[in-house]
């Protein structure tokens, strides 16, 4: 290669550099971060931004010392908040947000305005990195205080890992809690927070408790139709009742769930409250439930419950398992069973099994009478497998929670004997449902 050919690729490479220096400086003096923002978010609102502002990074870094602002209700303040953009978007003309850090924020929202939704805003800057240390949330009576946030992208998929930490503290409810998830928009505009996380030290009304519990998705529509997937929760709980003195674990967990235009249907939900009494009692109450709807509290689908009690050595009966499953119907409460199938077992001391089935039309729970009515059914008892009698009814009305019953034939007097074993338990349940819904 002879010198001239030399010459002229060195001025080639020379003028290309001196054109892209020239462009990269153009790009770098005509960029404004503050406008850029404005267009994000709103003129309006970073024209009423009140705050001292220095810049960095050859103008791509912008600080507010003590910013403060108020719009239709909100107010928000901060010690500090810094964004930064990459340097080579901006020299390539696409700036795009590296990182945002907001110090000491303070944020109001009335309570009507509250939403979920208002990830989208967030998520829409396309930030790399958000950072919020010590924030202050407040929204109506409810308040989250200590709040440390960190957004991360996910540079394949788009998608952010969030972890977050707070204090929430409400009229009658205070959390300590750690979130953790990975939150994005799919491609048909929903809202999805996958392979969530979470764990919160609770004190709720008299209630003091441990929770934690997993999603693995949860996707919104921009019009709220919600849907859950795979739902689980564990805890355990303490309160100052002086008929709970020992602790109270409930669990449970959900396949899916669906909200759409007021209803929510589930599908195959589990959930139990387990405990062993002050006299070394194990118990375990289970609710199980099957393509139910709820709609304005009103529940329509099938239903299951059970109720499970080990006694210590030395007692009469070794255990028993009470079984009941049945239809909810729409306009009905949980205390009204259509076709419900009920099944006792009891192992005596002698571990033979005592089985009463009983199918009635409709079983009614009358909370303020303090009655229940089995109407329209059929009583069986077997003992070790085989029939020990049996006697059909137009209806068996007893006291509730008591479970003794007024008008039972001599013939089904063991069916009386096996209620009398339960109704404790039954009576406990009664007390902790008034107890948690006055």
């Amino acid at each position: 290669m002879n010198v001239s050919l030399i010459r002229r690729f060195a001025i080639f490479f020379a003028i290309v550099a001196v054109i892209l220096t020239t462009f990269a400086s153009v790009n770098l003096i005509r960029f404004a971060p503050d406008k850029w923002l404005a267009t994000k978010i709103s003129p309006e609102l970073t024209s009423q931004l009140s705050a001292d502002i220095s810049s960095g990074h050859l103008g791509t870094q912008l600080t507010w010392v003590k910013p403060e602002l108020e719009w239709q209700g909100y107010i928000f303040s901060a010690t500090e908040m810094t964004v930064e953009f990459n340097v080579m978007s901006v020299i390539i003309g696409k700036p795009s947000l590296k990182s945002m850090i907001v110090n000491e924020p303070f944020l109001q929202v009335p309570a009507s305005e509250l939403n979920i939704q208002q990830l989208r805003l967030l998520i829409g800057l396309a930030f790399q990195q958000l950072e919020v240390h010590n924030g202050y949330f407040l929204s109506g009576n409810n308040e989250v205080q200590n709040i440390e946030l960190s957004m991360l992208k996910n540079g394949v998929f788009g998608e952010y890992a969030v972890q977050l930490s707070g204090e929430l503290v409400g009229s009658d409810l205070s959390a300590n809690l750690n979130y953790s998830t990975l939150v994005g928009i799919d491609g048909d505009n929903k809202l999805v927070m996958g392979k969530t996380q979470f764990d919160a030290n609770v004190v709720f009304q008299n209630w003091a408790g441990r929770m934690s519990g997993k999603i693995k998705t949860l996707l919104l529509t921009e019009t709220n139709n919600a849907e859950i997937k795979f739902l689980s929760w564990s805890s355990a709980w303490r309160t100052n009742a002086e008929f709970i003195p020992y602790t109270i674990d409930w669990a449970g967990g959900l396949t899916n769930a669906q909200y759409t235009d007021g209803t929510w249907t589930l599908s195959t939900v589990d959930t139990a409250l387990a405990f062993v009494d002050n006299k070394d009692i194990a118990h375990t109450f289970a609710l199980q439930s099957n393509n139910t709807q709820v709609t304005n509290g009103d529940l329509d689908g099938q239903l299951g419950l059970s109720l499970l009690t080990e006694f210590p050595a030395g007692s009469e009966w070794q255990s028993y398992n009470l079984v009941m499953s049945g239809s909810m119907l729409p306009g009905k409460s949980i205390f009204e069973w259509t076709d419900p199938d009920i099944r006792l077992s009891l192992y005596d001391n002698d571990t033979q099994l005592h089985n009463h089935n009983i199918k009635v039309r409709e079983l009614t729970v009358d909370l303020a009478n303090k009655e229940v009515n089995l109407n329209d059914g059929e009583w069986q008892m077997f003992r070790s497998d085989l029939p020990e009698g049996d006697f059909g009814f137009g209806q068996l009305s007893g006291n509730w929670p008591t479970l003794q019953f007024n008008n039972v034939p001599n013939v089904a007097a063991p069916l009386q004997s096996a209620l009398s074993v339960i109704a404790p338990d039954v009576e406990y349940l009664d007390a902790l449902f008034n107890y948690l819904v006055p």
